[in-house]
């Protein structure tokens, strides 16, 4: 494959659209790109998700995200909720930019689902239920770009149903910022509306990957920073685990 085709699928071809494919395009380069004694997360990260991290160092931008995310089962145990996130964030501030997928317990026990994507906290944009329906058990594609250096973001969210695809394309901007050294992450945290974790069994990140500076290699999560979220008097409260050869993150609940 050509790189400028290779670039061109990955600025989000109106032809497909599908996580990128790993398996062709990996090279050495791109598993070592990233190594477990270059990478340091903030504490306050490493506290409040569960997931992978990737820390951009040196002057590394981010510029693309992906994964396929398994929406998991919610046990409805008293109010609270999850948020699923794939894009950037800044470990010092907590800011993120990209894709959340928030499932919230209502208080007759009934699970909502919804999708935005964020540019800022007071940049939020939802992609409605009627336009885009999942639910537990479902696999969403997510893309996440960021455009122009830091000026907007694009999210592409796609579910298949049943043989026919249903896909969403919104985007978000607000004032510019400066994307460098923002951390990819495809982590778990608990809702900012309701800070109790709901209880449920486990969110899967598939086919992970990360583009930074334009630049056509496709880089795994091989050599992310694991964190596990913990409360505030220290208990784990969920735990992770992630395949390098697969480029999988693995999210589960602690009962």
């Amino acid at each position: 494959m050509k790189a400028s085709t290779l670039f061109a699928y990955l600025l989000f071809s109106s032809v497909a659209f599908t996580a990128p494919r790993l398996g062709h395009v990996l090279t050495q380069r791109g598993i070592a790109e990233f190594t477990r004694d270059a990478v340091s997360v903030n504490d306050v990260s490493r506290k409040s998700s569960a997931g992978a991290f990737i820390k951009a160092r040196d002057s590394i931008t981010f510029t693309s995200l992906a994964a396929k995310i398994v929406v998991p089962t919610v046990i409805p145990r008293g109010e609270g909720g999850i948020g699923i996130y794939v894009g950037l964030q800044n470990s010092v501030s907590e800011h993120f930019v990209g894709i959340k997928i928030n499932i919230e317990i209502n208080p007759d026990d009934t699970v909502s689902f919804s999708a935005w994507c964020q540019w800022s906290p007071q940049v939020v944009v939802e992609v409605p239920a009627t336009e885009l329906p999942f639910g537990s058990s479902d696999t969403i594609s997510v893309n996440v770009a960021i455009l122009s250096g830091g000026k907007s973001v694009l999210c592409r969210l796609a579910v298949p149903k049943k043989g026919a695809g249903t896909s969403r394309e919104v985007s978000s901007s607000g004032q510019s910022f400066n994307p460098i050294e923002w951390d990819a992450t495809w982590s778990v945290r608990p809702l900012e509306q309701h800070p109790k974790l709901a209880y449920f069994d486990t969110v899967s990140f598939s086919d992970a990957s990360v583009i930074h500076d334009n630049d056509p290699i496709i880089y795994t999560v091989a050599g992310a920073e694991a964190t596990s979220l913990t409360t505030t008097s220290g208990v784990v409260d969920a735990i992770e685990s992630f395949d390098e050869i697969s480029s999988s993150v693995t999210v589960a609940r602690l009962f």
